[in-house]
């Protein structure tokens, strides 16, 4: 039997036994990848090299379809997930899920975050750390680079200022005596002490 292709056109030979299979017919694989070049979902066009789960869909549209026909494997790799970031972090697998009632932050590795805009310390998403700001509105001021607060009990979401120590760490970058006293008059200075240097002997 003769039958058109369905991207080229080119007219091939088929045994009628595979007529009953399908009803799109292809002269070569080039005609097939033409055919599947883009995502039927998104319309996105398809990377063959790392897309290999379906000929229509692309990597993203194939899994959210999946996730959508089988929610209890979805449940499944969110468990095993969580139990590799608790046994990476020395958390107990038996611990209670950190979670915030809905507009009072979140938790990352711990640490209890807000979203702040336009703040000078905030990452790309306008996140701040909790216990950065509180210590920003004790110093009324935001921190300097180099400046980190450390939780005196260790409990990363005690963010009491009770709790709260302002920690540097920055250090000079030569070991000479000369550049490490220049150093340390600088960072005393840049906290409101004064250095005299003048009982220091030339060196």
């Amino acid at each position: 039997m003769e039958v058109n292709c369905c991207v080229c056109n080119k007219i091939i030979n088929l045994q009628p036994y595979r007529l009953k299979r399908s009803k799109k017919f292809f002269c070569s694989k080039e005609c097939i990848l033409y055919k599947y070049k883009f995502c039927s979902c998104c319309k996105k066009e398809i990377n063959r090299e790392i897309d290999k789960q379906s000929k229509s869909l692309c990597r993203y549209c194939y899994n959210l379809n999946y996730i959508k026909d089988n929610p209890e494997k979805q449940e499944i790799w969110q468990k095993l997930n969580r139990e590799k970031q608790r046994i990476k972090y020395g958390i107990p697998l038996d611990a209670p899920l950190l979670k915030n009632p809905k507009g009072t932050g979140q938790f990352c590795r711990g640490y209890k975050r807000k979203v702040v805009r336009n703040h000078p310390n905030c990452d790309k998403k306008g996140r701040v750390c909790e216990h950065h700001l509180i210590m920003e509105n004790y110093l009324k001021r935001p921190l300097f680079k180099g400046e980190n607060v450390h939780h005196i009990n260790g409990i990363r979401d005690d963010n009491r200022i009770e709790n709260l120590e302002l920690w540097h760490k920055g250090q000079p970058a030569g070991q000479r005596v000369k550049d490490r006293i220049l150093y340390y008059k600088d960072f005393i200075e840049s906290y409101g002490g004064k250095v005299d240097l003048s009982t220091v002997t030339q060196i």
